[in-house]
């Protein structure tokens, strides 16, 4: 081989290197990315990988997951792209887990470009326990819950008035770093406890305040048990707390309301008693109400009653013009109670109640002697009457008694008194008998006649005015003899009665003293035959 072959030779393999490593220097890349991704499960969360065009052209690449992942839930977002020499470039790796996986996984991932240069990178997926949230129990409170409240924390149970109303503040935590979070509620309480809303967002290491608004009846009593849990949208992970209510006996309030079994008469007054029982453990300030007419008044329109304690209230009842049948409201109330109930009461008309009936005659002759004009009086209402009892129109004429007590259906005897003077003449003289009860006048006019009279007329108008008196007195006379014959007979028979003992007995004691004899004779006989 001469020298100029030699020197072509030479001069080849040199291009030919040349140009290997020209192609070699034109296209190449780095890849910059974590050995281990801290990931949270269920998340769609994103990382970034690098890439760097580290060749001397430009190159087109393409980023896709290795067949060999054990899962498909890892894949990179902008796959395809061009950088220049020494551009550089993120690409997003998007990680949408199952929620329920733990602990770590690797992936493998392949970088390509367009002239066949290939590189693989791998990451380990370590997955941490995300999401976590807390709920915080706040102090009890009787003012709306707002944004601008001041929260203080509370981990017992609650005691509560029923009647009243509560609000507890809640406190909800994102402690995840990173999640933004939507969290539902769920509720397991009386129906007397309620939300305000039941779905609610919070950015990473947020907190919101809720309120939970308890509206317990005055009636109820006791212990309710409630949970409440807040559940992730993203991770799924829930959360809850439980508490119990306690129901006290605070706001106990009884009334006992009077049944008025009598009717009332139209233009009586009648009073009845209310008694409000407080057997709560807080101190009552009431107002008191009455709904019904307006002759139903009480004794007072408000009261203060200590815990276990009573107080009785005056209904007070002056019907006037009024009859049938009418239902009272009496309520006592305040913030906490709302008490009440209805009294019945029947009022009967004033022409019922106190009927009263007057009998004697229009017209009556009578002489100038000292006389007496029987007058019968008659309860013909439905109730007791006390009657004032006057007489008018002459100044010699009264009535005697001035005052009477009769129950109803019960009749009583007055007498209207004359004693006319000497210097009056004969004619007639109009006079009013007058009866008062309750404010009521029953009256009856009657026309006197005065002349001068003989014995006899005398006589008869004596025993026609006195003959209930003879009446009265013939039946007062017949009751004494009826009574006396009676106790003649009982002694008559008692008298027979003793006799008839005394005869008995007499006859034992002969039988006794003849069966004496006899033994006697007998030993006697006996001892003479010896």
């Amino acid at each position: 081989m001469n020298k100029r072959t030699q020197f072509q030779i030479l001069v080849t393999v040199i291009t030919s290197l040349l140009l290997l490593n020209s192609a070699i220097a034109a296209e190449d890349f780095s890849i910059d990315s974590s050995k281990i991704v801290s990931l949270c499960p269920c998340s769609g969360q994103t990382y970034t990988v690098s890439i760097s065009n580290t060749g001397d052209e430009i190159s087109a690449y393409r980023v896709f997951s290795s067949q060999d992942n054990p899962y498909d839930w890892a894949s990179p977002y902008n796959a395809e792209f061009t950088l220049k020499p020494s551009e550089r470039t993120s690409i997003p790796i998007i990680v949408d887990s199952q929620c329920n996986v733990q602990g770590g996984t690797n992936f493998e991932f392949i970088v390509a470009t367009t002239n066949g240069l290939v590189k693989k990178f791998s990451q380990a997926y370590l997955f941490n326990q995300c999401y976590n949230q807390s709920i915080q129990q706040g102090q009890l409170s009787k003012d709306p819950i707002t944004s601008e409240s001041e929260f203080t924390e509370f981990t017992e149970d609650y005691s509560i008035c029923p009647g009243d109303n509560y609000n507890i503040p809640l406190k909800f935590n994102n402690l995840d770093e990173q999640a933004k979070n939507v969290y539902n509620l769920g509720l397991s309480a009386p129906s007397w406890v309620k939300l305000d809303i039941n779905q609610f967002a919070l950015e990473p290491k947020q907190s919101g305040i809720l309120s939970l608004r308890l509206t317990p009846s005055q009636e109820l009593t006791g212990s309710y048990p409630l949970e409440l849990t807040s559940t992730s949208k993203v991770g799924d992970v829930t959360e809850k707390v439980e508490f119990n209510i306690e129901l006290q006996r605070c706001h106990l309030v009884d009334i006992k309301l009077p049944v008025i079994e009598n009717n009332i008469c139209s233009g009586d007054e009648s009073e009845a008693t209310i008694t409000i029982i407080n057997n709560g453990e807080n101190t009552e300030e009431l107002e008191l109400q009455l709904q019904g007419p307006e002759w139903a008044t009480l004794s007072k329109q408000s009261t203060t009653i200590n815990s276990e304690s009573q107080e009785d209230i005056t209904l007070d009842l002056k019907p006037e013009n009024a009859s049938g049948t009418y239902n009272i409201e009496f309520s006592a109330s305040s913030d906490s109670i709302d008490s009440s109930g209805f009294i019945q009461v029947n009022i009967d008309p004033e022409t019922v109640c106190k009927s009263t009936e007057i009998q004697v005659p229009s017209r009556i002759s009578l002489g100038f002697g000292t006389e007496f004009i029987p007058v019968k009086i008659y309860n013909n209402g439905l109730k007791e009457s006390d009657y004032d009892i006057s007489v008018s129109g002459q100044d010699w004429i009264s009535v005697e008694p001035d005052n009477l007590e009769l129950e109803p259906g019960k009749t009583w005897n007055v007498n209207i008194k004359s004693e006319p003077s000497e210097d009056i003449g004969e004619g007639s003289y109009p006079i009013t008998l007058t009866l008062t009860t309750s404010g009521t006048e029953f009256t009856h006019d009657i026309t006197l006649t005065l002349k001068q009279q003989d014995s006899i007329t005398s006589a008869l108008n004596f025993i026609s005015y006195y003959k209930y008196y003879f009446y009265l007195g013939l039946i007062l006379l017949l009751i004494t003899l009826a009574n006396l014959a009676i106790f003649r007979f009982k002694v008559i028979n008692k008298i027979k009665e003793s006799n008839k003992k005394r005869q008995i007995k007499k006859a034992r004691l002969e039988a006794l003293q003849k069966a004496r004899e006899a033994r006697k004779k007998k030993r006697e006989e006996e001892s003479d035959s010896k």
